[in-house]
């Protein structure tokens, strides 16, 4: 598009895609010059999600790191002797219960030793345990109960013993941070973890079945943002240019 510009949402899914057609090509193996087959990759998927070649000029050596500390990463966990890996594998998982489909897609399924590792990269900030424990952040427990109920095709159903979060920013020192949720302080199991976030979801569709339940844009203060997907749709920033001017409730 004419004076289209690619910004942090394109970062990360290039980031995203050049790592899935990595792993897509080699799976659990870490070939020669697994470094540079990873950079290339990267390279490959920031010009297909829009970034010039002037960009990548000044941002190679961060996409060098990146691909370096992810291989190391790698490596660090033993991926390798892993009995396999899936990525970005969509699934679906009909709730019977409150006749809804849950659908997700990892960034990656590692199993090792007869148990699941799910995966999410992340190039910004992640929820914390406490967060996730009160519901803020679902995707992780939802994704290892869909993986344990066989939602993912290609992926056996099985055990999940841990949910980890991995950092990806390629610059500085120790840019490539793996934290586990569920070894984290106060974590929970991988099992209390799926148990919570599916019956906070079964609630929720529940409360939104009755056609009473409004919908509003954005419900949770700590988590506002300055804009919304649906801040349009409900009008936001009328309604609160009527709280400026000393309108609305009854003014």
């Amino acid at each position: 598009d004419l004076g289209y510009v690619a910004g942090p949402r394109e970062y990360g899914n290039a980031l995203h895609k050049g790592i899935e057609h990595y792993i897509q090509e080699f799976g659990k193996r870490i070939p020669a010059r697994a470094n540079e087959k990873l950079f290339e990759k990267l390279k490959d998927s920031f010009l297909a999600h829009g970034f010039e070649d002037f960009y990548l000029a000044r941002e190679n050596v961060r996409l060098e790191r990146v691909a370096n500390d992810l291989i190391a990463f790698w490596k660090d966990r033993g991926m390798e002797h892993a009995e396999n890996v899936w990525t970005e594998i969509p699934g679906s998982w009909k709730l019977d219960d409150v006749n809804f489909t849950l659908t997700g897609q990892p960034d990656l399924i590692e199993k090792q030793d007869g148990s699941y590792t799910i995966f999410d990269y992340k190039t910004g900030g992640f929820a914390s345990v406490k967060e996730i424990i009160a519901g803020f952040d679902p995707q992780l427990p939802l994704l290892a109960a869909m993986t344990e109920a066989g939602a993912f095709k290609k992926v056996p159903s099985g055990p999940v013993d841990d949910l980890q979060y991995v950092r990806i920013k390629g610059s500085g020192e120790g840019e490539i941070r793996a934290t586990s949720i569920v070894k984290s302080r106060n974590g929970l199991s991988a099992g209390d973890y799926q148990a919570g976030a599916l019956d906070d979801l079964k609630k929720l569709i529940l409360a939104f079945d009755k056609k009473e339940t409004a919908y509003t844009s954005q419900p949770r203060i700590k988590f506002k943002n300055d804009y919304g997907d649906y801040d349009l749709l409900a009008r936001r920033s009328e309604w609160a240019r009527l709280v400026d001017e000393g309108g609305g409730n009854g003014s």
